[in-house]
């Protein structure tokens, strides 16, 4: 390695000498302060090497001036290695960035020649990359960090096989330098209620346990949209509406009521002229429905004959027998025939506001979904869904003595997926002891669901913890 420092020894000092004087009559020529013997006796012994081009533009533009002084930020360019090694990288890297982007040397000073700079440029680049390319420093990610509502959402989603709406469930992570990972290192008081929440929900949901009794969520799409547009996933030939994913944790007759889009003055918006209306689940239809104009003489000035908008759309419901598992519920109008609007611009799309903007055909509020009910002719399995439709809550017993084996085996998994390490069997207890204290009394679907919530408020699981690797050559 060639470093630019003294040498004591090994040069001819004849030639050291020479060199002085030539140098020290050069820069006399060029500056009216010429350069001290300090510098003239520094820059004598640089050494030449293959970086011989970076070498001679430090050598004769650089180190008059950063040669460590507290006037130029202490930069000491006749100490630094050649090539570089780890401990010099970043001076290194600040030195290119300042020839590249012509900050150095400064417009004042002597320019050194085009040619000169770069080639010297070039191969202080190359040996910086050789150099990244045979020691890598990728950096690495916060070593504690809560997750994010969106790999809090995909966690519950490869632990227990349920598609959650984080967004129902937790509030919005805040957002800096446009990611939503930076300001997730603490847990607010508040936010720990929510998780606590939403721990008890979820694990109510894995559980499928009859205790929640009647459960009802409602689908809303986003105000602004004007639904006069094909949604993605729907059936071609259709416009606006909603289609989303949810979990329905036990099988029963589940009721659907949807509501159409209403102005300040509770008309339906856009409703000139009847519409279809079809509600589908997992792609298949379920129903049709016509909504028409409410009729009445618009002109009357009784309030009874007057068209009213309060029931059309009472007759959008539909009660039907779902499996329990992850389904896909959507609901959508028909189109109807439309002409195009020929323009040099495109038209605004924001048919969504009663006076400036109006919609021009129906839109579709929201779709409420409750249940599950208990008809005539359907018997509600008291027990866990079926193996197929929660596998990951697998072996499940199916007599008492079972029970203890099964709980040890169903947390044992959960709790290495989600703790992201083995168990000890002295950790495992702990979980099997709060399963026990309420499996004790109230049975052992109301036991597993206790300590899935348990594993789901742990710290281990609401923060990653990056360690460092035991074995150097990770």
């Amino acid at each position: 390695m060639i470093i630019f420092a003294w040498m004591a020894g090994g040069v001819d000092a004849q030639v050291k000498q020479d060199d002085a004087l030539s140098l020290s009559a050069s820069k006399t020529e060029q500056r009216s302060d010429s350069a001290s013997p300090k510098h003239e006796r520094k820059v004598d012994e640089f050494s030449f090497g293959h970086l011989d081009s970076i070498q001679e533009l430090i050598k004769n533009h650089c180190v008059d001036c950063h040669d460590g002084s507290a006037s130029n930020q202490g930069l000491n360019l006749l100490h630094l290695s050649l090539p570089p090694n780890d401990s010099t990288l970043r001076v290194w890297e600040k030195v290119v960035r300042k020839l590249t982007t012509g900050q150095m040397p400064p417009s004042e000073a002597e320019q050194p020649p085009k040619d000169l700079l770069e080639r010297g440029t070039k191969q202080l680049i190359e040996t910086l990359d050789k150099l990244s390319h045979q020691n890598p420093n990728v950096g690495r990610t916060a070593t504690f960090r809560r997750l994010t509502r969106y790999e809090y959402q995909n966690a519950i989603r490869d632990l227990l096989g349920i598609k959650i709406d984080a967004k129902s469930f937790l509030p919005a992570d805040e957002m800096s330098h446009g990611f939503d990972n930076v300001t997730v290192g603490e847990l607010p008081p508040a936010l720990l209620q929510r998780y606590v929440s939403a721990a008890q929900r979820i694990s109510r949901l894995a559980i499928g346990s009859k205790a929640s009794g009647i459960e009802g969520f409602t689908i809303r799409p986003r105000p602004d949209l004007t639904q006069e547009e094909h949604v993605e996933g729907l059936p071609l030939g259709t416009r606006g509406g909603v289609l989303v994913s949810r979990y329905f944790s036990r099988p029963g007759h589940y009721r659907f009521v949807i509501r159409l889009t209403r102005d300040r003055n509770e008309h339906v918006e856009g409703l000139k002229r009847p519409h279809n209306l079809d509600l589908l689940l997992d792609g298949s239809l379920i129903d049709s429905f016509r909504i028409y104009p409410p009729k009445g003489n618009s002109t009357s000035t009784d309030d009874y004959t007057k068209p009213s908008h309060e029931n059309v759309d009472r007759h959008l419901t539909k009660t039907l027998f779902i499996e329990p598992g992850t389904h896909e519920v959507g609901a959508t109008f028909i189109k109807n025939p439309t002409t195009l609007l020929e323009s040099k611009r495109q038209p605004l799309d924001v048919a969504y506001n009663m006076y400036r903007h109006p919609r021009r055909s129906p839109a579709i509020y929201e779709i409420s979904i409750t249940g599950p009910f208990q008809e005539d002719g359907v018997t509600e399995r008291i027990d866990l869904p079926s193996s197929p439709s929660n596998p990951a809550l697998t072996p499940w017993p199916k007599r008492e003595e079972e029970q203890e084996a099964c709980a040890k085996a169903i947390l044992g998994s959960l709790a290495e997926k989600a703790l992201r390490r083995t168990m000890s069997s002295h950790e495992l207890d702990k979980i099997l002891t709060r399963y026990r204290s309420v499996a004790s009394d109230r049975g052992f679907n109301a036991g597993i669901e206790f300590a899935i919530s348990y594993l789901l408020i742990h710290p281990e699981f609401l923060f990653r913890i990056e360690r460092d690797s035991k074995s150097k050559s990770h």
